[in-house]
């Protein structure tokens, strides 16, 4: 299949990567929607054992599209529908359902909806050890959608990098748990093959086995229900002054002059 903002490589290891390098990989609605066919094209193939998540060019992704042509704020039960509907088939809730492994490969900026990505619905992660990892997004636009901050860093931290929105590196992400592991950028892509060729190597019916075990304690734990409170409440500070005016600004001046104007306080 082609696609037009991601590339797809097949094999024993597939690899999906995220490709609007100009764009810094910002998301769209026409990558959320090749991620999740490309999962899917993954999860399908018998040949594939491991899916690796990466980005093209300077960073991994620098979030959600928020420039012209972006994302655009709907009334409330409308945004909340959709909210809803982003949920149910979301590239995230799609690969912590698929029973194949996914490795995210962290490098550069790793930000808003990417950490939808990264943020522990993904297997493993794996970053460079100078990746600026963080939740800019929290500071303006929207709250914690899917991430598992909570589960892997504690109220605290997930409070402390919501409120202020400031970035850590992948260091400190793998010292407080949020990545498995950080290394050198040089060696990141040795590291994310070494790990995918072991994992590849063993029995694919006992890794989905295990994966959905894993899984399980967080789905019994409440997974499903944080996620459905997190959706609304996202839908609700969309509607939210600030971001109004910030969504606005976006469209206007670009999304570099809103999170400028976020980040400057309030």
């Amino acid at each position: 299949m082609d696609y037009e903002t991601i590339t797809y490589e097949s094999g024993r290891i597939a690899r999906i990567t995220l490709n609007r390098p100009d764009r810094l990989n910002a998301v769209n609605k026409t990558m959320i929607d090749e991620i999740v066919s490309a999962f899917k094209e993954a999860e399908n193939d018998p040949e594939v054992r491991v899916i690796v998540l990466k980005g093209a060019g300077r960073c991994f992704s620098a979030g959600y599209d928020l420039g012209p042509g972006g994302y655009k704020v709907e009334p409330i039960v409308q945004e909340w529908k959709a909210m809803r509907d982003i949920s149910l088939d979301h590239p995230a809730t799609v690969m912590w359902k698929l029973m194949k492994p996914v490795i995210a490969q962290v490098h550069g900026y790793c930000t808003g909806f990417a950490l939808d990505l990264v943020g522990g619905m993904c297997d493993i992660t794996i970053a460079a050890e100078d990746a600026k990892i963080g939740q800019q997004e929290g500071r303006g636009f929207g709250t914690l959608a899917l991430h598992l901050w909570p589960y892997l860093i504690g109220p605290q931290r997930s409070k402390m990098l919501m409120f202020t929105g400031e970035f850590i590196s992948g260091k400190e992400a793998e010292r407080i748990g949020l990545v498995l592991k950080a290394t050198a950028p040089e060696q990141l892509d040795e590291e994310v093959n070494a790990l995918a060729e072991k994992i590849a190597s063993g029995p694919p019916e006992l890794i989905a086995i295990h994966k959905a075990q894993i899984n399980r304690f967080y789905e019994e734990m409440g997974l499903w229900g944080v996620i459905a409170s997190f959706r609304d409440l996202d839908a609700i500070a969309h509607l939210s002054k600030v971001a109004t005016e910030l969504f606005e600004l976006a469209q206007e001046k670009g999304a570099k002059a809103a999170v400028q104007r976020m980040m400057s306080g309030f």
